[in-house]
């Protein structure tokens, strides 16, 4: 609860700095990107089974506060946004105990030298399950946090070539799995070239100490190392983003593990209102990595469900990804398919596969009132027990 809220404070102070910025360091008023909205929800669930147990255990009812959190800020050193939301879930029949969760990304860039040296301040609060092969009931979720931060150094970033350099200072946190609890130093370097105004190629390679903090030795400790080669392709209608690389990973105490490294996404807008998007990717992961790509979606939706595996394991993920996405005068409607496969590097009996869908509506009845609705199901299946579970929501 604490971290949630105070990620939360920190968004809203940094928005008003930016502000301020802009006010106090431009002379002349200019037109500068900024948004701030705060939406202040009250909602009302009931569950005829919200433990999920078999046969049916008790109905509850909560009654759940929720503020949400949408800013853009632009200042003449400053650049931050914000996506997400807090909530208290208050249980009306004192079925489970009242709970706080929080599903945040935020991130701050302080230029020190403008088109030269920033450094990034970036955050992801989510809520996640403490045990993946179990259910979702409220005793098996808990808030997670990953911290980023460190400089970022752009060399002749006017030119054809341009070289960027980077370091990250990353704390990861959670409630309940110890395993999470990590300290990770990392750093990059890429070569960039604009092969045309549309197109760039870059080289680029990554080092990272991981140390977890909770455990009472060093047996999970290990050091990353990824290099890889991008093309990235934005047309009229058109955008394309491939990757391709190779992954080592040294442990303290077991054995190395190498894997290539697969990304590729492909935006295809078909008309003007509508669009497909396609992406897949094959690489070694694990939770906190996950999480801190979330950064690359700060524009989208915070998702209030995942599955993620939250500890210390380091997993090969599979995942392909397929969505249309179509606007008309009044709303927009979405469907979006997945496939992922989480193969674990030293416990296999952590297997598992998931497929999933989702249809998503958002219909404006007037200028300030608009009517959502979302379907969604998801199946897993674990290797362990050949056990499946599918949740509909």
């Amino acid at each position: 609860m604490n971290i949630s809220l105070r990620i939360f404070l920190c968004c809203l102070v940094v928005a008003l700095l930016c502000d301020a910025e802009v006010r106090a360091q431009l002379p002349v008023p200019i037109e500068q990107p900024r948004t701030f909205a705060l939406d202040l929800e009250l909602g009302l669930e009931h569950s005829d089974n919200p433990g999920r147990f078999d046969p049916s255990g008790p109905d509850e009812t909560l009654l759940i506060p929720r503020l949400v959190l949408d800013a853009t800020r632009s200042g003449r050193l400053w650049q931050a946004s914000a996506n997400g939301f807090i909530e208290y879930r208050h249980s009306i029949d004192n079925v489970f105990d009242d709970e706080v969760r929080a599903n945040l990304i935020a991130q701050a860039d302080w230029m020190i030298v403008p088109e030269s040296l920033t450094w990034k301040f970036q955050d992801v609060a989510s809520v996640e399950p403490i045990d993946v092969t179990a259910v979702d009931t409220p005793d098996n979720l808990q808030q997670t946090n990953v911290l980023i931060t460190g400089p970022a150094w752009q060399i002749r970033p006017s030119e054809p070539w341009e070289a960027l350099l980077d370091a990250r200072f990353i704390h990861s946190a959670s409630d309940e799995i110890d395993g999470f609890n990590s300290q990770r130093l990392s750093g990059s370097a890429r070569l960039l070239r604009r092969v045309a105004p549309t197109r760039n190629a870059s080289l680029g390679a990554e080092f990272t100490d991981v140390a977890f903090r909770d455990s009472p030795t060093d047996i999970n400790d290990y050091q990353r190392v990824d290099a890889f080669t991008r093309l990235t392709s934005v047309q009229a209608r058109t955008e394309i983003d491939l990757a391709a690389g190779h992954t080592w990973i040294e442990p303290d105490h077991f054995q190395s593990i190498t894997s290539p490294l697969l990304r590729a996404t492909l935006d295809w807008r078909i008309r003007e209102e509508s669009r497909m998007r396609l992406s897949a990717r094959h690489e070694l992961s694990d939770s906190v990595r996950q999480l801190r790509t979330s950064i690359d979606d700060i524009d989208l939706p915070v998702a209030t469900n995942t599955r993620l595996p939250v500890g210390s394991e380091i997993f090969e993920l599979d995942e392909v990804e397929l969505g249309w996405f179509q606007t008309f005068e009044r709303g927009t409607w979405s469907i979006v398919s997945s496939w992922r496969d989480y193969a674990f590097e030293r416990e296999p009996d952590l297997d598992f596969r998931e497929i999933g869908a989702a249809v998503v509506g958002n219909w404006r009845l007037t200028p300030l009132t608009a009517l959502l609705g979302r379907l969604e199901i998801e199946r897993r299946r674990f290797d362990a027990d050949q056990r499946r579970d599918t949740d509909y929501r």
